[in-house]
């Protein structure tokens, strides 16, 4: 299960770019020995096309949810 839904908006902490959440992403690869990793794809206003962020990102704090949908 994601700790983030679509239509959260997420933000970046290295560079304050805040995102939205638009989709959960498809087709991981997955490592051998590790649980699969869990993904969302999030609309960067800086990125022309979605982009995927791995959730492991945001339980390390890389990232954050500033707004629940």
């Amino acid at each position: 299960m994601s700790i983030v839904k679509i239509g959260d908006i997420v933000q970046d902490m290295g560079d304050g770019e805040v995102g939205l959440v638009v989709a959960h992403a498809l087709e991981w690869k997955e490592l051998p020995g590790h649980p699969p990793p869990a993904g969302v794809l999030v609309k960067w206003p800086s990125i022309k096309e979605p982009m995927e962020l791995d959730t492991a990102a945001i339980a390390a704090g890389y990232v954050i949810i500033i707004s629940e949908a």
